[in-house]
């Protein structure tokens, strides 16, 4: 994999080319790093969003919403959600 980091223009040694769309990547994240019980906060405001929810909890994890309307700038006007986290 020495090339891979060349090939894209990075010098992160981690660099693992992936045939996949960006939810396929974003899944393959999921699959290697969320297990069982673990809590994960996902903001939803659109497709995208929703396919990390259900990756999750095939994951096993205990998924947080956070939803927003598609192009809602709330983190422009210095206000925040407040979503509980699961206990």
């Amino acid at each position: 994999m020495r090339g891979a980091s060349d090939g894209v223009g990075t010098r992160n040694a981690r660099t693992l080319p992936l045939s996949a769309t960006g939810s396929g990547g974003m899944e393959a994240a999921f699959v290697n790093t969320v297990s069982d019980g673990d809590v994960a906060v996902i903001a939803v405001n659109g497709l995208f969003g929703e396919r990390m929810c259900e990756v999750a909890r095939r994951c096993g994890a205990t998924v947080v919403r956070v939803d927003h309307e598609w192009a809602n700038r709330w983190m422009r006007s210095g206000s925040s959600p407040r979503t509980p986290i699961p206990r």
